[in-house]
């Protein structure tokens, strides 16, 4: 990639732009920061902390391939979380955020990579579920850490043993989410493509890196299918009744999913900042670079948008025969974005800088709204999750100081849309009811 993006000293960037994008992350973080006292233990994070109680670290990651997931890389970090408790449930959001911003400034710069990590998490479809919940964070939001550390491997110009680092960094990262995996053979089969269109003689290095990124991803998508617990996982589970129901679903919510993201003003206003970034770099494509048919690749990398939402789409129908979850479409809304920062610079390329100031200008603007999009939706769920964890802290104090071993406590309905005490047939009432050992856990 260092062929393709230039050195960032030679950037025109103004305090005009600096002040906006320090605003936009300080409120971002802020936010976040906020929000972290009040994460609390949802849903599957009581029953993988019993699970893991009851068989020790190694031992769960033996029972659950065999009981329930192939996803090694998931259960392993999530062990490893869950074995602290609440305290690095606490600090996980913001120990992942930093992981994935550091591995992208040496690619895109500081201030296209808070902006970019900003976007990201705004776009989430349900960012209590892919951010602040530590079981659907480390299925679908660190993925992205590892894949950064790849760009930023693509982008370092000598690093020993490079393709073997690639190999084993998304050996890792393809085993937190069959999805992610499937996601990401489809970003470098484009990725692949759009290099074929660069004419250059290290060219051919920067293929060879992908094509092990991908052996990578696709030796982890091996060893998840081994796993006998995928076939226990799979029989408790309804199944497309035919190829056509299963077609038919995927592009009829793919259709939705895609319009429904250009009906959100925030979305908008993100793909027009993502657009305008590469004005901060006048001289970031590298002249000497020969990108024949440029059209031809833009429309190439747009078609990344639909293609990507039916593979996402048609693996949940094909899995689980219902709508995916909203932290799977996560891999969607965050893969559009990465392929769209490559259109945008592709768009740009060769365009006479001198004649853009006022797009700079309305680049400056658009992250000024970015500003008040982040801290309204930050702040609404900021909200949620406070008004759980006081109701819940209230529950809990009386489970703790309770003599009883059954107990009768009052409904609240659950954060991020999350299963709750008696949706999907209370099995989060058994999970706390057991990490609690209880001998009852009834609910108004």
């Amino acid at each position: 990639m260092r062929l393709l993006f230039q050195q960032r000293n030679q950037s025109n960037l103004s305090w005009s732009v600096i002040v906006p994008t320090v605003a936009l992350f300080f409120i971002f973080i802020f936010n976040i920061l906020l929000t972290i006292p009040n994460i609390r233990f949802w849903a599957d994070d009581f029953c993988s902390s019993v699970f893991l109680r009851n068989n020790g670290y190694f031992g769960a990651q033996v029972a659950w391939w065999n009981s329930w997931t192939g996803r090694y890389s998931y259960i392993a970090f999530l062990d490893l979380v869950l074995l602290n408790g609440s305290v690095f449930v606490k600090l996980l959001p913001i120990v992942l955020l930093i992981s994935f911003i550091v591995p992208l400034i040496p690619v895109f710069g500081v201030i296209s990579s808070l902006v970019f990590s900003s976007v990201v998490l705004l776009n989430s479809p349900n960012i209590i579920q892919t951010f602040y919940w530590a079981t659907g964070s480390l299925n679908y939001y660190i993925p992205f850490v590892f894949l950064n550390f790849f760009l930023f491997l693509l982008f370092k110009k000598e690093v020993k043993y490079k393709n073997i680092l690639i190999f084993i960094n998304f050996l890792i990262a393809g085993g937190f989410s069959e999805s992610f995996a499937v996601a990401s053979l489809v970003f470098f089969f484009y990725l692949y493509i759009f290099l074929s269109f660069v004419k250059h003689d290290k060219i051919e290095n920067f293929k060879k890196n992908i094509l092990f990124a991908v052996f990578g991803v696709g030796s982890s998508l091996a060893i998840m299918y081994l796993s006998p617990g995928n076939e226990v996982r799979s029989s408790l589970v309804s199944h497309p009744v035919s190829i056509f129901s299963w077609a038919r679903d995927t592009f009829y919510y793919s259709k939705w999913f895609i319009l429904s993201r250009f009906n959100i003003d925030y979305f908008n206003v993100s793909i027009l900042t993502i657009f305008l970034l590469p004005l901060l770099f006048p001289n970031a494509i590298d002249k000497k670079i020969v990108i024949k048919n440029k059209n031809l690749i833009m429309l190439f990398l747009l078609s990344f948008i639909p293609v990507i939402t039916l593979t996402v789409v048609g693996l949940t129908y094909y899995a689980l025969n219902w709508e995916p979850p909203e932290r799977v479409m996560f891999l969607v809304t965050t893969y559009i974005f990465y392929i769209f920062t490559l259109f945008s610079f592709v768009f740009w390329h060769n365009l006479n800088f001198k004649y853009t100031k006022y797009l700079r200008v309305v680049l400056t603007v658009l992250i000024l709204l970015l500003t008040f999009y982040v801290n309204k939706y930050f702040l609404i769920n900021k909200r949620e999750i406070a008004e759980y964890a006081l109701k819940w802290d209230i529950i809990e104090n009386k489970i703790l100081t309770s003599n009883k071993k059954d107990i009768e406590v009052q409904y609240i309905k659950p954060v991020g849309k999350l299963d709750g005490f008696v949706e999907n047939k209370g099995w989060v009432l058994g999970c706390i009811k057991g990490y609690y050992n209880l001998d009852s856990l009834r609910v108004k």
